[in-house]
């Protein structure tokens, strides 16, 4: 099976990923911004929280063998948490709880094998933009493992934490998560491309978590990749992947600049900048004297499309179970149709439908992008993972 290939040193030279993960995070101006704001927070009466202490000064044992979290320059809190039969609602004003809150009292219910989805809505201070993560312990082995047990949601930004603005994402529970009773971990956090979030390790000032409990209990079995594509990879999936024919990318977790945009040839894995010729799929911003700053979507020829729906022309967000294929509703649309990109714009996590003409066989393929966007102009954005079936048939996100 194609394996991805990146050339490193194109990537540096063409997309500047230290330049990309700084700006990802928060420029300079951004932090200065930020510790601004916090600071002003702290002389309106707000006091920093000290490290898994309650309000009234009582200090606790969060309960173990999972890792503790602080963020010392500020609490920018989690303030609602829906999903897998949790609704937990929580203050919104900064610096007013912990940094590590324990809800492990709350319990949600799903089942192996179940598509579940998750929201979060969250405060942010000044400028900052955030990035919220979700941890799961599968296994139930008191360590959140970044690989096979963290779902990126999405980012935050300009929110006061009751308005409406808020990240969801949809994932599928592994087959081989161990029944039982086990941890969840929601992370928002600034500076999100330069922390390993689950136990702050990257040393964030500014964030929150909190831990929930989930039961999980035994659903139908079904054939679905597991933890990558190739069965048993990661030691996480017995089954077989359902087609021979899938390229998949693996986790790739590539940062999109606006300034230069992103293009991906799906057949040789190469990835670069939108500028460049040679890809299938690309990101860019628009003009902002023409079209306005927005994400736009760029196609390497008049076959290549992505899924949407027709009225409204609008590309959608797809998740896990949808189908891309012959019967599939296609555009390509650019710059200048704004309308095409709202969805994208609104900030998302999840798929985006595509067909390409593979250079190779000179037939049609059907694959999807899986992609993060940040509501606003769609950016900050990050490109996940893709893939797609190179032997023509439509292919299911799974």
């Amino acid at each position: 099976m194609r394996r991805l290939i990146i050339p490193l040193v194109a990537i540096g030279a063409t997309l500047g990923l230290a330049c990309v993960a700084s700006a990802f995070a928060a420029n300079s101006n951004e932090r200065q911004e930020l510790q601004s704001a916090t600071a002003a927070s702290a002389a309106a009466g707000y006091r920093p929280i000290a490290k898994n202490a309650w309000i009234n000064g009582g200090g606790i044992d969060f309960p173990p063998p999972y890792c503790s979290v602080m963020y010392a320059h500020g609490v920018h809190p989690i303030t609602r948490v829906h999903g897998m039969g949790i609704t937990n609602v929580s203050d919104a004003t900064p610096d007013a709880s912990p940094s590590l809150e324990d809800f492990t009292a709350i319990v949600g219910d799903v089942e192996t094998g179940e598509i579940v989805e998750i929201s979060v809505k969250g405060t942010n201070v000044g400028q900052s933009v955030e990035g919220v993560k979700a941890y799961i312990d599968w296994n139930q082995d008191g360590i959140f493992d970044d690989r096979s047990e963290a779902y990126l949601i999405g980012y935050l930004q300009y929110s006061n934490g009751t308005d409406n603005r808020h990240v969801t994402a949809k994932f599928r529970v592994p087959n081989s998560a161990k029944t039982g009773t086990t941890r969840m971990r929601v992370v928002k956090a600034f500076d999100l491309m330069e922390n390993p979030w689950s136990c702050n390790e990257g040393n964030s000032g500014w964030g929150q978590a909190e831990d929930y409990t989930l039961h999980v209990s035994a659903g139908a079995s079904e054939a679905v990749f597991c933890g990558s594509f190739e069965a048993g990879e990661d030691g996480s999936c017995a089954m077989l992947p359902p087609s021979k024919n899938i390229v998949f990318s693996g986790q790739i977790n590539l940062p999109v600049s606006p300034a230069n945009g992103l293009g991906i040839n799906f057949v040789t894995g190469v990835i670069s900048s939108a500028s460049d010729s040679g890809y299938d799929f690309g990101i860019a911003k628009g003009d902002p004297y023409l079209w306005g700053p927005g994400m736009y979507f760029i196609w390497g020829n008049g076959h290549n499309a992505g899924v949407a729906s027709e009225q409204p022309r609008s590309y959608l967000v797809l998740g896990p179970g949808d189908t891309i294929g012959p019967t599939s509703t296609f555009i390509n649309d650019g710059w200048g149709q704004t309308t095409a990109f709202l969805k994208y714009w609104d900030g998302m996590s999840g798929y985006l439908g595509v067909k390409f003409m593979n250079r190779d066989t000179g037939e049609v393929n059907y694959g999807y992008v899986h992609m993060l966007t940040t509501a606003g102009t769609g950016f900050p954005a990050m490109i996940l993972d893709y893939a797609y079936d190179q032997s023509g048939a439509a292919i299911t996100i799974p």
